[in-house]
């Protein structure tokens, strides 16, 4: 499963591929009980591989929310040029929904993010990892002439030369983590923040994320029936994560 595989999510922060993973999630620890309903994942994506760098997680809330998250974030790993990771568990991957078509985009905008797509013959200074205000380095479309360059699971240098193979260059390394670092700061502004649903002012505020959805808005009805309102704050983004905006709508809750 996926704790077999979290090198490979490293291995995309470090050479900055755009890659988006699926993981549905299963009760454990270890093979626990396969492929059962159960948010059992979320420590594992969150820690996944060594080190700190940009990585992008969605927790979709039904079969229409994870069709949609799923177009969002291929743009969004595409753009930043690194992973993406859609965790969801069997109640949405196996269940059953009724969706109106008309929500469905069966066209979806594609976004590539910066590339090099005409080849040029003032090559010399290509930086595959250039260390850009924004983090982002404009990539040349595979293939494309004269724009040869090295990628590898070590730290490099802006051209793609691994600063190992000199020494240890801790000015080097300190730029090219900050470097990745800053795509952070406008992934954060692409996101959608939480937004509290139902009264503002409950007896009882819920909070959930991923499929729990639909099991909390039936949990609301009971409450209703029995004269206990709730609202409810879904957290769909896990990372990057609106803490400000949670904590603000958290504490006016009772």
């Amino acid at each position: 499963g996926f704790a077999l595989m979290t090198e490979a999510v490293g291995s995309a922060g470090m050479m900055e591929i755009p890659v988006v993973i699926i993981d549905v999630q299963r009760a454990g620890p270890s093979t626990g009980v396969p492929t059962k309903t159960e948010q059992g994942d979320l420590w594992q994506m969150l820690g996944a591989s060594q080190g700190d760098f940009p990585r992008i997680i969605v927790a979709p809330k039904d079969d229409l929310d994870a069709y949609n998250s799923v177009l969002e974030l291929f743009n969004l790993v595409d753009r930043y040029q690194c992973p993406g990771m859609i965790i969801s568990d069997l109640l949405i991957s196996e269940g059953r929904f009724s969706v109106d078509p008309d929500k469905i985009d069966f066209h979806p905008k594609i976004d590539r993010g910066e590339l090099i797509l005409k080849s040029s013959t003032n090559t010399d200074e290509y930086l595959r990892y250039k260390n850009t205000e924004s983090g982002i380095s404009p990539r040349a479309v595979p293939g494309l002439e004269n724009y040869v360059h090295v990628m590898a699971t070590d730290e490099q240098d802006e051209d793609g030369v691994l600063i190992s193979d000199e020494f240890t260059n801790p000015i080097k390394r300190r730029m090219m983590v900050e470097k990745r670092g800053r795509k952070m700061h406008d992934i954060f502004e692409q996101v959608k923040a939480p937004v509290l649903e139902g009264p503002k002012s409950a007896d009882i505020t819920l909070v959930g994320w991923g499929s729990t959805y639909g099991v909390i808005h039936e949990a609301i009805q009971q409450l209703k029936n029995i004269g206990i309102t709730a609202n409810h704050l879904p957290i769909k983004w896990i990372v990057p994560f609106h803490a400000k905006n949670v904590k603000k709508i958290l504490s006016s809750s009772k």
